[in-house]
């Protein structure tokens, strides 16, 4: 009752108190040196089939059970930045709302030689679009 109360009010900040997930990651008790997004959005798990609002079954408190986790090696953290992170509602199908995330990675800079080489200019960016995951 309190949970779907916090999803009611839409209150992510106080929902998000009582994830287990972020409190054990947080702790260093599980997925070491892994991080995860803040859920701002309505929990995706255990919804009604077939309804783009999320009514939820009453025998389960609703929950995040679907996220995604990142890791990056020392010193690169700064080059990934999440552009948006959120639950996919009009997915019905399902007794789970899938989830998505946008990434931008930021690649090293280039090596160039001299002292006055301009770096800024010649740093990529790459943009991956429609990656999908087929026969799971």
């Amino acid at each position: 009752a309190f949970v779907n109360q916090l999803v009611a009010e839409q209150n992510w900040d106080k929902l998000q108190e009582y994830d287990e997930l972020l409190h054990c990651i947080r702790d260093m008790k599980v997925l070491s040196d892994w991080e995860t997004m803040q859920c701002r959005f309505p929990p995706t798990f255990k919804v009604t089939r077939d309804r783009v609002t999320e009514t939820y079954n009453k025998k389960r408190a609703p929950s995040y059970t679907d996220r995604i986790l990142f890791n990056s090696m020392p010193g690169f953290r700064q080059n990934l930045h999440i552009s948006e992170f959120t639950s996919t509602p009009k997915f019905v199908s399902s007794d789970h709302k899938p989830i998505r995330g946008i990434f931008e990675i930021e690649p090293s800079p280039t090596v160039v030689p001299g002292p006055l080489a301009d770096t800024q200019h010649m740093r990529p960016k790459l943009l991956f679009t429609r990656i999908a995951a087929k026969n799971l």
